[in-house]
């Protein structure tokens, strides 16, 4: 049985959706606003600060591959703001954008969903779980790459269950390649996109179907071709093959150790990150509370999103057993576009829910195939969306409304240690707590330990590198600052083993001086001893 509403007819003679595809887009869009838009983050996520660093300055920083087309957008709309008399900085304009992008992965997302189930029902309720889950809510009120990116999947997947048509095709490509110019991992989407035709328009002559195919194949890969060529030729000065691969398929020109790894013990965390994606988790659930009989108010929405989110679990799965007619070739290309990334972020990054946004377009569509049974009694799908509205009341108060009005304290912790800092300064980030907001906010020079872990090999390098940093700055008569290590917490120094590959202890090859303290954290002065 086919789903779609190709010919705006069900195969089945039911109902078809009284609404036409455009108020769907169009009702999803508004809503995305009203979610998105209200709510922008005052917390300020560090990867959001570093993609606005990089836009105000502009240069070659905006044309990183891996998410190119974000910096492009958002440098062009900073210069035409300053154009327009604009004179604030550039996180407000990336706000906004990020803030349409997700209201506009709504409104596509909808434009999909309402032709992949057989009921306005099925459609709305993956609509909201969507728009509602914490990953897609959460980026989409701060500065992120990935709701863009979401916002091009969404364009591709609504495009792609239209007839095999040539303009609907070339559609879908562009879409594709607008995907992955945002955030490459999307070139994950290419093939079961392309394959769409095949599966969910089978009522259409084959020649037609694989004819789409290739467009949409061919039209994502001569868009891509030409970009990135573009920009590794005449931003970057790439002449070579081999140097425009590596440029192409290196991250910021290096990786950490906890990225591009196989491990039998990151799949767990996948799962966990899959699960954080839809409901607060990383805001706590208040589950040890609740076993030591003590659970705290403020936690009864985060508490009851995690029921709500099993509750919905448990239905669909018992709806799609009990369906005779369920569709399941539809259902399993969604759910093989959905799994057809997680190899991908296991290996890449399985402690971050941001990766789950793109796929989490597929868990909807499977949430609007399920409940689009027209068998389905009006009872049994109020309580589905009473489920759906529990999640979103839990990732409001324990993530979106805290982001919204209470201060970052690593922001508090930046302006403490600017304080002690003067020109010509240098502070060493030994994590990823408060380093870019003392860079962003107070203008103060830093470099991340991380990073430069990343581009040497080993204790020793490391070490040399750190030295020419000192020296430099000695030799200008600057100081350079650095977060106690010996002070940390196991966790926290076995932490930063994990994200530089070396130990703290190599810091010991340095004169260290107590300096400063804030907010309980101790800081020191790092000096050359005089051999060196």
């Amino acid at each position: 049985m086919s789903t779609l509403h190709a010919d705006h007819l069900l195969d089945t003679g039911q109902r078809q959706v009284s609404l036409s595809p455009w108020h769907w887009f169009w009702g999803g869009l508004l809503s995305g606003l009203v979610l998105y838009l209200p709510f922008g983050s005052i917390q300020h996520d560090l990867n959001g600060v570093a993609e606005a660093m990089a836009i105000a300055r502009g240069g070659h920083d905006i044309f990183r591959p891996n998410h190119m087309l974000y910096g492009i957008i958002g440098r062009l709309a900073y210069i035409t703001a300053q154009t327009l008399g604009y004179a604030g900085p550039v996180d407000p304009i990336l706000t906004f954008i990020t803030a349409l992008a997700g209201a506009a992965t709504i409104g596509m997302a909808s434009l999909a969903l309402q032709r992949l189930s057989a009921s306005a029902s099925g459609a709305l309720l993956g609509s909201a779980f969507l728009a509602l889950s914490w990953a897609q809510w959460s980026f989409s009120t701060d500065i992120y790459y990935i709701p863009l990116a979401a916002a091009f999947s969404a364009g591709a997947f609504a495009s792609s269950l239209y007839p095999p048509r040539i303009a609907a095709s070339l559609l879908t490509g562009l879409c594709c390649a607008l995907a992955i110019l945002t955030w490459q991992a999307c070139v994950f989407l290419v093939p079961m996109i392309a394959i769409s035709p095949l599966v969910n328009h089978r009522e259409q002559p084959f020649r037609d179907r694989l004819s789409a195919v290739a467009v949409i194949a061919s039209t994502c890969g001569v868009i891509l071709s030409l970009c990135y060529l573009s920009v590794a030729f005449f931003v970057y000065g790439h002449r070579d093959l081999a140097a425009i691969i590596s440029w192409l398929t290196n991250y910021g020109g290096a990786r950490l150790p906890v990225w591009g790894t196989w491990s039998p013990d990151r799949i767990v965390p996948a799962g966990i990150s899959a699960i954080a994606s839809i409901i607060p988790l990383w805001s706590g659930l208040g589950l040890r509370h609740l076993l030591s009989g003590s659970l705290p108010i403020d936690k009864i929405p985060a508490l009851l999103s995690l029921l709500a989110l099993m509750g919905l679990a448990g239905m669909s799965i018992w709806h799609a057993v009990r369906w005779r007619h369920l569709p399941y070739r539809q259902l399993g290309w969604i759910g093989a576009t959905y799994a057809i990334f997680l190899p991908f972020i296991i290996w890449w990054d399985p402690y971050e829910p941001k990766w789950l946004v793109v796929p989490n377009l597929f868990l909807a569509a499977a949430i609007a195939v399920v409940w689009g049974s027209p068998a389905l009694s009006r009872p049994t799908i109020i309580l589905a969306g009473a489920c759906i509205l529990l999640i979103g009341l839990g990732n409001f108060q324990a993530a979106i409304w805290p982001r919204a009005t209470v201060p970052n304290p690593n922001i508090e912790q930046a302006a403490c240690v600017a304080q002690h800092l003067r020109a010509g300064d240098v502070f060493l980030e030994t994590d990823w707590s408060f380093g870019g907001y003392l860079s962003y906010f107070y203008g103060c020079d830093t470099v991340s330990l991380i990073d430069l872990s990343a581009r040497v090999n080993g204790d020793n390098a490391l070490v040399a590198a750190i030295a020419d940093v000192i020296r430099a700055r000695q030799t200008s008569g600057g100081r350079v600052f650095i977060e106690d290590l010996d002070a940390y917490e196991p966790a926290q120094q076995a932490w930063f083993f994990t994200h530089t590959g070396v130990a703290h202890t190599a810091l010991h090859s340095f004169r260290q001086q107590p300096a400063f303290a804030c907010a309980n954290r101790q800081f020191e002065q790092l000096a050359l001893y005089a051999d060196r």
